[in-house]
Parts: structure tokens; sequence; C-alpha cells
């Protein structure tokens, strides 16, 4: 029976802790199509100026009717859903299963350990809420693990798209390019780092970092009366407290944002004749932390708030080497900064294009400069200096705060520390490997953007959360792994990635696809919409960054076509590039549609949609 046959295939499509897919596609093309011809009879149907819903009227659950799955006869090859839904299935029973709790790491990894191998793969946002158990192991835990107000930078990276181009078939391409990246982002880090910046997120070739506001609130003393927090602190500690306020705040990312175009603009990578440059967006507000997630222990942690929107804006209006502030850095700035208007600024909201910083006063530069014990950038790389035209810190008009104090993380934390570190890695650390193998590899990439959802409130985040759930199970079940969530203009993104270490599959197209279609499926619960991008392709996989900070990321020109695809994706539709529909096309329907001319391309790329169809092999899978 066919019933049967999809039964046995099924039976270990889930097991293990991973959840993982062990069934390959092709053999339950096979057990479901098992008398189908070859694909000599193809069909071609031409798209209609209406696109395909790809979600059609949902067949009745597994788990209310089972039986029904025989009377459905060719349904079942030809409706994603059965696939999917069982596999999902299957991987819930396994977390339910999940209640004995495993012995502790600490009493695997023995006392010599180093917990800072772990801890950089953290922002210190997170770091210190690990140590004040603002984050911890309990059922009951807050979404939100901290709010603040911050200046906050997006810095992002041209020319890394053709430099992989240029070392993929190059001898040691791979290792001569994890090699510039990390120099590269080694240098990134350690200047922000200089200037008191926390580097929140990786984003491929892009970082998001935040300078945040002392908090100044009320704090209630031992006799019921209140102090504010500045002189709350300095009764602590008997000595005058560094305070960053709005202006400082704005002043030190700005003034690090500088310090990146003097030191880095144009990065000459030793390779032909190419170069790095940076361009870079500033926003100021209200900044939320959250964590989200929790499938197989696996968490993602959030920045959100209205200056994720700032500069998500901000940044493409800079030019190569330019810096653009949002209005609300402009305004806390007050005058301390060069700013000329950007021409091109969204309708109601002036933009500015950053020249130059003033000198602070007399006043203002000592209260700036209180414990300073640096005196110069050559700090930075020890006796090294980068570039002859770095000023020396004195004659800036804006001193650099005094070393942050690290963060107590102790050993017992580091079953907290994996939550939010991929599998892979977290392995390759508990061995004593400190060393990343960098890659260029075959993936399937999926940008999924979700619109119209707000997670700084406090229904959003909850709504963010089982997102974030829903998606990972429709990630594990096709062995596929969720890299990042994001928070910009556009609304919420989420970075679904097949193919990374150590899974691979010759189908992971097939299983992007199939993630995919799940995800649009599950936004009806939310009542939300998404647009989807998929690629396939080599990319640059590995671990940017350094001591201070690092983490595991994707670099190409896959990646980034993703993303592209993604943002021209309409409500509930998925595009897929031609690599992705030359691997699937045996398998499921696709409509192609009309070439598209997309950012980074010089001539249009081929588009198609998967239906949501799964055909039969004697069929051809293209629409056209």
């Amino acid at each position: 029976m066919r019933e049967s046959r999809l039964g046995n295939i099924l039976h270990n499509v889930v097991s293990g802790a991973g959840g993982l897919v062990h069934a390959g596609w092709h053999g339950v093309q096979h057990a479901i199509n098992a008398n189908s011809g070859s694909d000599e009879e193809g069909f071609i149907r031409k798209a209609g100026p209406a696109r395909l819903n790809l979600t059609p009227e949902r067949p009745p659950p597994i788990e209310e009717a089972p039986e029904t799955l025989a009377n459905h006869g060719d349904a079942v090859s030809q409706d994603w859903r059965w696939l999917a839904l069982r596999c999902e299935q299957r991987l819930n029973a396994v977390l339910q299963q999940r209640t004995t709790k495993s012995a502790k790491l600490t009493d695997t990894l023995g006392p010599s350990f180093d917990i800072r191998q772990f801890a950089c793969f953290m922002p210190r946002t997170v770091l210190e809420a690990i140590a004040d158990r603002r984050i911890r192991h309990s059922d009951d835990f807050d979404i939100q693990i901290e709010q603040f107000t911050a200046a906050v930078v997006f810095c992002d990276a041209s020319g890394f798209t053709a430099l992989t181009e240029a070392l993929d078939t190059k001898p040691n391409g791979a290792e001569r390019l994890g090699n510039i990246i990390n120099q590269f982002f080694d240098k990134i880090i350690k200047i922000v780092h200089y200037w008191g910046g926390d580097v929140i997120k990786f984003s491929g070739d892009a970082m998001t970092i935040v300078w945040p506001v002392d908090d100044e609130s009320p704090q209630p003393d031992a006799d019921g009366s209140e102090k504010d927090g500045k002189a709350a602190r300095e009764e602590e500690t008997g000595d005058d407290f560094y305070r960053i306020d709005s202006q400082v705040a704005c002043q030190l990312a700005v003034q690090c944002c500088l310090t990146l175009h003097q030191t880095l603009h144009g990065y000459v990578t030793g390779c032909d004749d190419k170069v790095l440059t940076l361009h870079i967006g500033v926003g100021f507000g209200q900044v939320h932390i959250l964590q989200v997630g929790g499938i197989m222990d696996r968490w993602e942690y959030v920045v959100a708030g209205a200056p994720l929107e700032e500069i998500s804006v901000a940044e493409p209006l800079a030019g190569s080497g330019e810096t653009v502030v949002s209005p609300s850095v402009a305004s806390a700035l007050a005058g301390a900064a060069d700013l000329e208007e950007v021409p091109n600024s969204p309708p109601g909201r002036i933009f500015y294009k950053v020249k130059g910083l003033h000198a602070a006063g007399p006043e203002k530069a000592k209260s700036i400069a209180v414990g300073i014990s640096r005196s110069s950038t050559r700090a930075l790389w020890g006796s090294e200096k980068p570039r002859e035209q770095i000023e020396e810190v004195e004659t800036l008009p804006v001193q650099p705060p005094p070393p942050l104090a690290p963060i107590d993380v102790e050993s017992d934390d580091i079953d907290l520390l994996r939550r939010y570190i991929p599998p892979s890695v977290f392995r390759r650390l508990t061995t004593g490997c400190n060393v990343f193998l960098n890659e260029l590899r075959v993936v399937s990439v999926v940008f999924i953007c979700v619109r119209g959802l707000d997670v700084s409130t406090r229904t959003g985040s909850l709504i963010a959360h089982k997102l974030m759930k829903m998606t990972q199970k429709a990630a594990y079940t096709m062995e596929g792994s969720v890299n990042k969530f994001l928070v910009d203009d556009k609304g919420v993104l989420l970075l679904v990635m097949f193919g990374l270490p150590p899974v691979y599959h010759l189908d992971d197209p097939i299983r992007a696809i199939m993630a995919a279609l799940r995800v649009i499926d599950g936004m009806k619960v939310f009542g939300l919409d998404a647009g989807i991008g998929i690629t396939s392709g080599r990319v640059w996989c590995g671990t940017v960054g350094n001591e201070i900070r690092k983490e595991y990321t994707a670099l190409g020109d896959y990646v980034n076509l993703a993303a592209r695809l993604m943002a021209k994706a309409g409500p509930r539709e998925i595009f897929v590039d031609v690599n992705t529909f030359q691997a699937a096309r045996h398998a499921l329907e696709f409509k192609q549609l009309p070439s598209m001319h997309v950012k980074g391309k010089e001539h249009p790329v081929q588009v198609f949609m998967p239906t949501g169809v799964m055909i039969n092999q004697k069929k051809d899978a293209v629409e056209d």
C-alpha cells in the first residue's frame, strides 16, 4: 500500500537528539512513485499575470485523521505538507522525550578549559545578563534581556563579493580569503573596542555596534531616599564615575566611524587589485535586547528598537568611505559635529553626512578624558602604526573612554553560553580545538523577511519568540540551521542555511524549499506575511573576528543574492535562483517569472517560484 511505503520511509525521517532527517528526498520520491516513468513526457505551463498561491487548502491534520492518508491517492505525492508535517511531528516527539537532564558540561570538560574562548562569541550585553542572572536555566524566563538607550552603528563592508570570486579558483583560496577577512575584521573590532563599543551582531560582511548611555534613573538608598545613578555609583566606588550621556555616546560612535574610515578605507587585500571599503549608518534611541527560540536548546539574541530602523535607512545613503547619521543622532550631538544634509533623505526626515567632529569645551573634554591611560591609536596594534594619517588621540575632539572592566562569567555558565553558539562550533571548542577551518562550501541560503512585526513591544516580542521556534522546527526537520535573526526597517529577517558543517546533503536545495514552504504556511497562525529568497552556490564559511569578539558566518555572492530575492518577493512568495531551480526541478513544480534586475548584478537574474506541488517523475517541473 502507498501508506505503508510512505510510513516505512518516514519512520526514520527524524530521530536522535538533533532531530535530523535520515531519509533522502529521492528515497521518499521513489517510495511514493514506485511505478512512475521517465521525465520524457514534460509539460510547460505559461505563467499568467496573477501569481500562484503557495499555500492551497490544508489537508486534514495527520494527528487527527491518520487513517485518511491512504484515501488521498496521488495527493500524497503532490502536497508538500504531508512530508513536512510528518517530519515535524516526529521532531515534536523527540522534543517531548528530552526530559532527562544531561551531565553538567563543567564535569565533562574538566577544570582546565578557558571560559573566555566561549564568551567571545557573545556581546558584552548578553554576558552581563548571564553574570547578573537575567539569563538563567528556567522555564519562567523573560524574552527581553535588556533595555537601554544607545548610539547604534551599522558598519557594512564593500568588496568581499569580488574578493570571494577572485579567490574561488585559486590554490588555497579559502585559506587566503579567511586570512584576509579576519585581518580586516580584527582591525575593525579593535578600533570599536578602543572607542568603547560593543559588537552586538555580525551580518555577513557587516556588524551592528552599540554605545549604551549610562542609566541615570533614581535608585533607592538604604534610608528610603533616592539618589541618581551617578551619585550611587560614585558612593560605591569612592571615585569619579566616567559617565556616558547621550551626547558622549554619539560622539564616541561617530569618532569611531571616522577612525574606521581613516584607517581602513581602501584596505589593500593583497589579491590582485581588490580593496575593501566601509559605509556606515548611525542611529540613536531606545534599544531592546531579546532572546528567542529554544528548540533543541538553541537560542538567538536579537537587538531591536527605533535605532535599528534608523541605521537601515542611513547606511544605504552613505557612499564608500562615508558615515550618515539619523536626525536623532544629529540632535544628540547638539552642534558638536560638522554635518551636511543628504539630498535624497526619506520624506519628512533629514539625514546627515558626517564631515567631522568639533573640539569639546575644556570642562567637557576633561570629563570625557577622566581615567584615560591610552595615549594613541598605536595601542590597538602594539608598536605598529596602522596608517600614517591616523591622528594622535590628544589631537582628536573626543577622547576614548577608560578600558571596560572584565565581566565575571563563571565556568558554570558554560551551559548558558552554549545556547548562543552554533553546535558545530561549540563541539570544536569543547574538544580543545580553537582553530576553525575556513572553507568555500556549497550551501543553500534561505532569507526570510517578515513584514509588519514590531518586536520592541511586549506582544511583538512574544510573536517573535514563537516565530523563531516555528522557523527552527521547519529548519531542523530538514537538517538545516537558523543562522541569524535580525531586525531592520523592512521587518524581521531570518537567515536559514542548509549545508553548513557538519551536515551536507545533495538535495539541500529541495530541503531549503520545503522548509520555506513550511514557514510560509506557519505565518497564517500569526496573521503575518513573509517574502523569501533562496539561492544555492559556493560561499565562504568560517569564523570571523578575534579574541575580543567573533562569530561563525557565511559570506559570498549567493548570500547577498538571497537577500535581494527576498526583498523582491511579495507576501507569501518564495523566489529562487536558477541553481536552486535546477537542483529541485525533478521533485517540485515551479513557475518561471520574468528576469529581474537586482542590486549588485550587472545583468538581470532568472527567478523561479515553487508552487508547492510535488510532481511525478514523468513530468517536467518547469512552468514558464
